[in-house]
C-alpha cells in the first residue's frame, strides 16, 4: 500500500474519531495515529471511562464504522505495522 493511500486511511479515520469524541485533541490523536492500542487510555483520560467502558465504547464505534460500510479501523490497523515508518504513519 502506498503512502498517500494510507494518509487517506488515517485521515478518515481520524475525522471519525474527532466526530464521535469531539474532547480529543489534535495532539492527542497524533498519538493515536501512531498507535490505535493507546485510544482506551485517551478515552479514560478525557471523559473519565473506566478500561471497560473505554474498549466497549471503541468497539461500539468500529461497529458503527463498519454498519455504515466503513472498515476503516481495520484497514489502518493491518496497515500500521512495525515495518511502517513512523514519518508515514504521522498525518501532516
Amino acid at each position: 500500500m502506498n503512502s498517500d493511500t494510507l494518509q487517506d486511511r488515517l485521515k478518515q479515520l481520524r475525522a471519525a474519531v474527532k466526530e464521535r469524541w469531539g474532547v480529543l485533541t489534535d495532539k492527542d490523536l497524533d498519538t493515536v495515529d501512531v498507535k490505535l492500542a493507546k485510544l482506551p487510555g485517551l478515552l479514560q483520560e478525557k471523559y473519565g471511562y473506566t478500561g471497560e467502558q473505554a474498549k466497549k465504547e471503541i468497539k461500539l464505534f468500529c461497529s458503527d464504522l463498519q454498519a455504515k460500510g466503513q472498515n476503516i479501523v481495520e484497514l489502518v490497523e493491518e496497515t500500521l505495522t512495525n515495518e511502517t515508518p513512523r514519518q508515514e504513519a504521522h498525518i501532516k
